[in-house]
């Protein structure tokens, strides 16, 4: 089986280890490309632009349900509050609390460019944290591989 290391976002690895299955040679965006759904895995529909430009609304992502294994800065679809959807998971000290946050790839990265995009009007996404890391099984449904390019059946 080989393993190809991709970045999701700058500094930000992922690591895709599904034989065979990516397109050769394509990415979206850093992100790679699938034509036919892997086996174990799962077709996700996202519905904003939180994770923009890399995976855009409307877009369908590929996510392996076999592997739940939280790695820091990963995408992962999680569920929570009665829905699902594709975060970006973080073990961060915040606030004097060590612990796990969901958050978008599509935010800003320090308060100067928050305020920035304040200014600019550009639309914020929400995250959630910090969790328990212990708690991550109980929101981790599995990690977003890739995106979907393939013909929907």
């Amino acid at each position: 089986m080989t393993t190809e290391t991709y970045t999701l976002h700058p500094g930000i690895p992922a690591h895709l280890s599904l034989e065979g299955t990516a397109k050769p040679g394509t990415l979206h965006y850093a992100v790679p490309m699938f034509d036919t759904v892997p086996e174990g895995c799962i077709l996700h529909q996202v519905k904003d632009d939180a994770h923009s430009p890399h995976i855009r609304a409307g877009e369908h992502v590929v996510v392996n349900l076999n592997d739940r294994d939280f790695a820091d800065g990963e995408l992962f679809l999680i569920g929570f509050t009665g829905r699902t959807r594709v975060m970006q998971v973080v073990r961060r000290d915040r606030f004097g609390i060590d612990g796990v946050w969901f958050r978008p790839l599509n935010a800003p990265r320090n308060e100067n460019e928050l305020q920035d995009w304040l200014n600019e009007g550009r639309r914020l996404y929400a995250g959630d944290g910090p969790l328990r890391p212990e708690c991550l099984d109980e929101y981790i449904l599995g990690r977003v591989v890739g995106v979907f390019d393939g013909v929907m059946a």
